[in-house]
């Protein structure tokens, strides 16, 4: 499904939650999932925090947490895959640090992968009004990640592709990778 992803054309992001939430079902229209096969199963743990935050409709299920550092927390400490940023505003960048921290003292054992997607909103590229939104945490990210071993594991890209490339590479080095998922290139 990571692959399927990659394959639907880039919206314009920022645009509210119909900029993700339409590619999410063409996917789901394109790869229906098999309800009896239970490796299709899937959670999906929405902020309920942010009302306007939608759940995933991915997900075969729906959790709810009352407290959500802790959603956000063991969310981030299972995705050994990785994650990809998108462009966000006060949650997004502290989900990103969070993550990073996690990396910075492996507090889980691991260090995992972290894309962010827009080259120039997390990098302070634009200039005029556009730039006043963006949120230049990556060069802040790669001094951590220089600082604790954790580099290589970042990506900054405007291209799905790419991220979808680097997370799969990192996957297959990592052995999260499942044997169907190596011969079809989706995460588990």
């Amino acid at each position: 499904m990571l692959a399927a992803c990659a394959r639907i054309p880039a919206r314009q992001r920022g645009g509210g939650a119909g900029s993700w939430l339409a590619p999410a079902y063409e996917v789901i229209a394109r790869f229906p999932r098999a309800k009896d096969d239970p490796r299709t199963e899937s959670i999906g743990v929405p902020t309920w925090f942010y009302g306007h935050e939608p759940p995933n409709p991915f997900a075969s299920r729906i959790a709810k947490f009352f407290d959500n550092s802790l959603r956000e927390e063991g969310l981030l400490a299972i995705a050994n895959g990785g994650v990809v940023f998108t462009e966000g505003n006060g949650g997004t960048v502290q989900e990103i640090f969070q993550d990073a921290c996690q990396n910075y003292y492996s507090t889980y054992g691991h260090q995992s992968p972290m894309v962010l997607l827009g080259k120039r909103y997390w990098n302070r590229g634009g200039e005029g009004p556009a730039a006043r939104r963006d949120k230049p945490a990556w060069p802040l990210l790669q001094q951590l990640g220089a600082e604790k071993g954790f580099a290589d594991r970042l990506k900054l890209t405007d291209s799905n592709q790419d991220a979808v490339l680097f997370l799969t590479q990192w996957a297959r080095r990592d052995g999260v990778l499942g044997d169907a998922a190596q011969q079809e290139g989706t995460l588990r």
